[in-house]
């Protein structure tokens, strides 16, 4: 899919509810033209639903509202159409926070149908990077690295742990889908040692497993989690923890680490901004996507949003970000996460199957994790202008086409010789280092307890290329 219909909207000066819209066609290089939208009319609508309001069918008529100012202009009413017959994106820029703040996802066109439930339009939101644009191409060897964050903190309403172990399942579930390419899942979490149910312990559900593909390490801070991600090295970076995003701070993710879940701490210690993200990521030239499941990961305030910020983010390079617009509930977190990654093994193991290189398009992962979401939350795609929970979900591509380019055979065992070589070598480093610091009088037992789960990670995975 080469063609692309980019709506850029900006604010005006002086002008609270009117945006100017720059609608132009990546393709053949086309001009733009400008046009403005005034959202007056929506105002106590679109007010009572940040409140958290829903009134039967208020969805629906927010979406409708929308889709008529949008296509009131005769050239973007083309546009949509010609995106609706030909297949190709329909991309909103929402340059400023009062753009980003729109429910865009609720377009309804004047059929009644939801574009966001259909692949045609694929409907997402799109970001251009604060530097020169480059070609986005990775390459891979068939088999999907996911590293998950699971670091969410507090007590549920029994004060029982509220433990990340249903979103490890939902996670293995979607990856495990029938005919899914073969993954690795890493799980930075933590839920581990804390002398609770096992059913609360990640660690152990992890290890309860016994799937050679699904490994576990403790989050003991910034430094062990920029050391996962670096060693691991994932296409895909899940996070599932608190998000918080308000006119008072910069939004931001909040990840517990153990002592915060040992005393059931409501909020977690670890902070992360956009520029942490940044610092944690600019090295990642492998990764495909970054998946914030929390709760206003794409809501705009005062500030712009988080997803769009680190999309945005000039040392990235990063393909496509998808957050939730809204607070979520933990079991439509889990949901989303079940339904989103069996999505991503079916688009996965059709790349997988192509000699080729080919774009890889994540906007078409969501329509049907949008679709299990109403049927859950309102039993029927029909009620879909009552229910707001399936719109949360948003995505952000970049403009430019993505490509994954499967690796030859050859290449393949090479990387793979090298890998062996440089585990091994990595591996006797921590071993040597163990054993002089287990020499240390009065070392703590943390210490060499992450060392050595360290060791064990680099031994597993050491274990699958031999």
């Amino acid at each position: 899919m080469t063609r692309r219909a980019v709506f850029s909207l900006d604010r005006l000066q002086d002008h609270g509810h009117i945006l100017r819209i720059e609608e132009e066609v990546v393709h053949l290089n086309n001009g733009a033209r400008q046009f403005s939208l005034d959202l007056g009319s929506l105002e106590g609508a679109l007010t009572a639903l940040s409140q958290g309001a829903t009134p039967p069918g208020a969805i629906g008529r927010i979406g409708s509202a929308l889709f008529r100012l949008l296509t009131s202009h005769r050239a973007i009413e083309q546009q949509v159409l010609a995106c609706h017959h030909n297949g190709c994106g329909l991309l909103i820029e929402d340059l400023e926070p009062e753009a980003q703040a729109l429910p865009w996802e609720t377009l309804r066109d004047a059929g009644g149908n939801f574009l966001a439930f259909g692949d045609s339009p694929l409907l997402g939101r799109t970001v251009t990077p604060l530097r020169q644009q480059t070609p986005l191409t990775r390459s891979w060897e068939r088999k999907l690295r996911v590293l998950a964050v699971l670091a969410a903190s507090g007590a549920q309403s029994d004060l029982r742990l509220l433990t990340a172990v249903c979103e490890l399942e939902a996670l293995v579930a979607g990856l495990s889908a029938p005919g899914g390419p073969p993954f690795e899942l890493l799980v930075v979490g933590c839920d581990f040692d804390l002398g609770t149910d096992p059913a609360e312990d990640v660690r152990r559900a992890v290890e309860a497993m016994q799937n050679p593909a699904v490994g576990f390490q403790p989050l003991a801070g910034f430094g062990t989690l920029r050391d996962s991600i670096e060693a691991f090295e994932p296409h895909l970076l899940h996070f599932f923890c608190h998000g918080f995003a308000d006119d008072e701070m910069a939004p931001r993710l909040e990840l517990a680490l153990r002592d915060d879940q040992l005393v059931r701490r409501p909020r977690g210690t670890l902070v992360l901004e956009a520029s942490d993200l940044e610092e944690l990521l600019e090295a990642q030239n492998q990764l495909w996507l970054l998946v914030l499941n929390c709760c206003l990961g794409a809501a705009a305030t005062e500030s712009i949003s988080f997803a769009r910020d680190v999309m945005a983010r000039p040392a990235l390079d990063l393909p496509a970000v998808v957050a939730m617009r809204e607070a979520v509930d933990r079991r439509d977190a889990h949901l989303f996460t079940s339904s989103f990654y069996r999505e991503v093994a079916e688009i996965t193991a059709r790349q997988a199957s192509s000699p080729n290189a080919a774009d890889l398009q994540w906007a078409e992962t969501l329509p049907a994790v949008r679709s299990a979401i109403c049927r859950e939350r309102c039993q029927a795609l029909s009620n879909a202008e009552h229910c707001r929970e399936w719109s949360n979900p948003v995505i952000y591509v970049r403009r430019e086409p993505f490509r994954v380019v499967p690796v030859s055979a050859a290449s393949a065992e090479d990387d793979r010789e090298e890998r062996i070589e440089e585990l091994e070598s990595q591996i006797a480093m921590l071993k040597s280092l163990r054993d002089e610091l287990s020499q240390v009088p009065d070392i703590p037992a943390d210490k060499i307890a992450l060392l050595d789960e360290r060791i064990r990670e680099l031994r597993r995975k050491l274990a699958q290329l031999l």
